[in-house]
């Protein structure tokens, strides 16, 4: 007679309706008169039987049986006896409906109230008898629960009275009599799975976990195959299997899904056939992996890898070793930077336990000199011929390197098709829901995100001092540039710029201190990837083309720099801005382009050398000194120091806050954030990304309930205005700058020849150009003070009148008193040079008439 599980519930229904299922295994309903197909089936791996559901008004659901007394209108004996099976209850059918009616008591008033029974599964000895019985709980908090009971003399109890046997023993025992190929898997509801998907092959599936009795279940020349969940605790179920089973096999396969490491951590083979894997895909994979026993093929043990030679002479069989190193896991990848396929390798060291990762160019096995050099110092490929290593790439190939990887430089944002976003780690790509897909992953480690999300009152406690390791305006400006890089994804999908976070001060100023334990474990930054200033130029491009994360630098000092160093980082701070395409050549003399994308947060004790306006607006500028060092602040960085993690758990969140904003809201806000500022141009620019970075935080507060904050927009203006545009409202250009430091010059007395350099005359204010841009070059050589960028006259001149401030060249001679010469002098805006508070140069008080303090000194000296 026929069981449950014999019964094909796809052939029934389309026996019993004329209907024919889709590729979607999907009809219309039977018990409705809808014409969408909405009834469907799938097999409940929980419950080991084929189920119909119906998605239409009638709602039905449930096994075979249970449609032959819907569709049929009969009793349960009558459906039973209509499907050819026993109309009375076998006795494991007896057995898990006296569990489940026990379970059903337990959820409704007892100890498992608001737990969700998932699936009951029975156990039985050799004699097919069921023993007890396993039943998988779902509790409220999302965690699984799965607790033994057992039936005695009709009374059931909360636990197992029978010693531990296999899940599916009777089948087990009778496979390995009938010498079919014994399936291991680690969960039951995996074991129901391959039982039915290879239902009519010669596999038999179990599960022995908590078993210990091995000699009841090993048989001579047994065929194993063994498919663990992913992770650790996967990993160590097979190793187990392998120790206890592989010396009596005949043949002993690992089975690699291909792509099932991509699902995450503690995924199983049902979790990978239901994300669209089929069983051809299923029983491909059990062709391709590599049978530890079989002998032609190359084998691997903690030596290393070898071949099994036969020796005539002593008539016994010998390891011929080829390196000293194992492979523990291989996937085929494609650096999507690099335009190129690549390798990925982990192996093991002859006796160690040291696991490393090696990435490169599959042409490493193009030639044995090639792949000793990528192996390193460590690792010994022992072949000398081509051939050799040919063979041990195609067994990398065929048995290991079942997963193909999307491969990317460095830690990336990366848009995904509904406007969010994913972050591609050194682990894998994190998704807007905080899952992980290790198909794509980055070759550099710049970043660790194996922290847990912040809660709420951890949040709560963290707000307390999170804005009090400076002033609130200084605090904020770092807090929020740093979190609005968290957001450069997007801010390169609408092609908007980031600015640089500038922390500039004198030694013991807390500079190191604030990047190292404040801002570094806010984007869970790994502190040995922060780069120098001193970097090769190379290795600055190089670093900042590889992905899109947040970059470090310390101890930008322009003092202690050559001119040459200097210009080659001016010019690396705006082309990193900008996000330029570099060219890099390649070893066959090709190029390829590569685009700097990292955002920048620097520390140094000097700003930008010459003070450039170019350099200045890309920038945020904080500037630090020691005296700054309050109680308050002092107390808050020791607080942030301490609860470091808290910082961590911050950034973790923050991340998935960024992930998961679409692009078009990013556009929308930067908007409306423009309207809160009252400067322009770069600085806008710079306080609306700060803006942006406190908005992720203020969503993130939202979400938890939490007070976000609010009127900041006056704070981060205030502070552009003092270090960037120096209390005007906009920054100084060349030009200001060396008409204020003339300014200035005119008070020193050593230098009684620039007051010749000025006149007035009717209201209108003269100078001789090239004695002011003399006078400038004259002071730099006396006193090497000087850090603006002098320019030479012709250039003075030509930039002075296009930024306003020269009228007219060459408007009016005056007459030298002492060589009485005629010199040319050009005439200035009077009103600019009052805006621009040049004292010395004009009365800034006198409009109407403005008298040059210029000559008021001449006349005094004169006198």
């Amino acid at each position: 007679m026929k069981e449950i599980q014999d019964i094909d519930l796809k052939a029934l229904i389309e026996a019993e309706t004329g209907q024919r299922f889709n590729k979607d295994k999907k009809i219309c309903s039977p018990f409705t008169n809808e014409d969408t197909p909405s009834f469907s089936i799938f097999f409940n791996s929980n419950a080991n039987k084929w189920q119909y559901k119906d998605f239409s008004n009638s709602g039905k659901y449930g096994d075979a049986i249970d449609f032959i007394m819907e569709y049929k209108n009969l009793s349960h004996k009558e459906a039973r006896e209509y499907l050819g099976m026993e109309v009375t209850r076998t006795p494991i059918e007896e057995f898990k409906s006296t569990i489940e009616d026990y379970v059903s008591k337990q959820v409704k008033n007892g100890n498992k109230k608001g737990y969700e029974p998932l699936g009951t599964f029975v156990f039985v000895d050799e004699n097919n008898n069921p023993i007890y019985a396993k039943v998988k709980f779902l509790k409220s908090d999302g965690k699984k629960e799965t607790p033994y009971y057992s039936l005695q003399d009709g009374q059931v109890y909360n636990k197992r009275l029978h010693d531990e046997v296999p899940y599916n023993y009777y089948n087990l025992l009778q496979g390995i009599a009938q010498n079919k190929t014994i399936v291991f898997l680690e969960g039951e509801k995996d074991v129901n799975t391959i039982n039915n998907t290879l239902s009519k092959k010669d596999y038999v599936a179990t599960s022995i976990k908590g078993f210990k009795d091995y000699s009841k279940i090993q048989g001579e020349f047994m065929k194993i195959a063994v498919i663990g969940d992913t992770g650790t605790a996967g990993q160590k179920y097979v190793d187990n299997i392998k120790f206890n089973f592989l010396k009596v096999a005949s043949s002993f396969k690992i089975i690699n899904l291909p792509g099932i490491k991509s699902l995450g951590d503690n995924k199983d083979v049902t979790d990978w056939l239901e994300a669209g894997h089929t069983k051809e895909e299923l029983l491909n994979a059990f062709r391709m992996s590599l049978d530890l026993k079989n002998k032609k093929e190359f084998q691997q043990d903690d030596f290393g890898i070898y071949s099994t030679n036969f020796d005539s002479e002593t008539k016994k069989e010998e390891k011929s070793y080829i390196t000293n190193f194992s492979v523990i896991e291989a996937s085929k990848g494609y650096n999507i930077d690099k335009n190129e396929e690549q390798i990925v390798l982990r192996v093991k060291k002859r006796n160690s336990n040291r696991i490393v990762e090696k990435i490169d160019s599959s042409m490493i096995f193009s030639d044995p000199k090639t792949f000793k050099k990528f192996l390193g110092l460590d690792f010994s490929f022992y072949g000398e011929r081509a051939k050799q290593l040919t063979k041990l790439k195609d067994w990398i190939v065929d048995y290991f390197a079942t997963e193909e990887k999307e491969i990317y430089e460095g830690s990336r944002f990366i848009p995904l098709e509904n406007g969010k976003f994913e972050l591609v780690t050194l682990n894998g790509a994190i998704s807007p829901l905080g899952t992980i897909n290790n198909a794509k992953i980055s070759t550099r480690n710049s970043i660790d995100l194996d922290t847990d999300e912040i809660t709420k009152e951890e949040l709560q406690e963290l707000m307390q001092h999170l804005f009090r390791f400076l002033s609130y305006s200084e605090a904020l400006c770092i807090i929020g540039s740093v979190i609005s890089y968290l957001e450069v994804g997007q801010n390169i999908a609408i092609r908007e710029k980031l600015h640089h976070l500038c922390l500039f001060g004198e030694a013991q100023s807390g500079k190191s201190t604030i990047l190292e334990n404040i801002i570094a474990p806010l984007l869970n930054y790994n502190l040995k990837n922060k780069i120098a200033a001193s970097s090769s130029k190379a290795s600055l491009n190089t670093i900042c083309s590889s992905g899109n994360y947040p970059v470090l630098m310390d101890e930008y000092k322009p003092s202690d720099m050559t001119k040459i160093k200097v210009s080659e980082l001016s010019d690396f701070f705006r082309l990193l801005y900008d996000r330029t395409t570099i060219s890099k050549g390649n070893k066959d003399f090709s190029t390829k382009d590569f685009c700097l994308e990292r955002p920048l947060i620097m520390c140094g004790e000097e700003v930008f050398a010459n003070a450039s306006k170019s350099l200045m607006t890309r920038c945020c500028i904080v500037t630090m000194a020691e005296s700054q060092q309050t109680k308050d602040t002092t107390a808050a960085i020791r607080y942030l120091i301490e609860h470091e993690e808290l910082l961590k758990k911050l950034g973790k969140s923050l991340i998935l806050q960024a992930l998961n904003l679409p692009i078009e809201d990013y556009r929308n806000l930067r908007e409306q954030l423009k309207e809160k500022f009252s400067i322009k141009a770069r600085p806008l620019n710079t306080c609306v990304n700060i803006s942006c970075g406190i908005e992720l935080l203020n969503s993130l507060l939202v979400k938890h309930n939490l007070q976000p904050i609010e009127d900041y927009y006056q704070s981060i203006e205030s502070n552009m205005r003092e270090t960037v545009l120096e209390g005007a409202e906009s920054s100084r250009s060349v030009i200001e700058r060396m008409i204020l430091l003339f300014n200035d010059i005119l008070q020193d007395s050593n230098y009684m020849s620039a007051f010749k350099g000025v006149k007035t005359e009717k209201g209108k204010t003269y100078i001789r150009s090239q004695i002011l841009v003399d006078t400038l070059h004259k002071y730099n050589r006396d006193y090497q003070s000087v850090d603006i960028t002098i320019l030479k006259i012709k250039d003075f001149r030509t930039q002075a009148k296009k930024a306003g401030y020269i009228i007219k060249n060459n408007a009016k001679q005056f007459t030298d008193k002492d060589t009485g010469a005629k010199p040319w002098y050009d005439e200035y805006d009077t009103q600019k040079l009052v805006e621009l508070e040049v004292g010395e140069i004009v009365e800034c008080d006198l409009m109407e008439e403005a008298v040059s303090i210029a000559e008021r000194n001449i006349f005094s000296v004169a006198r």
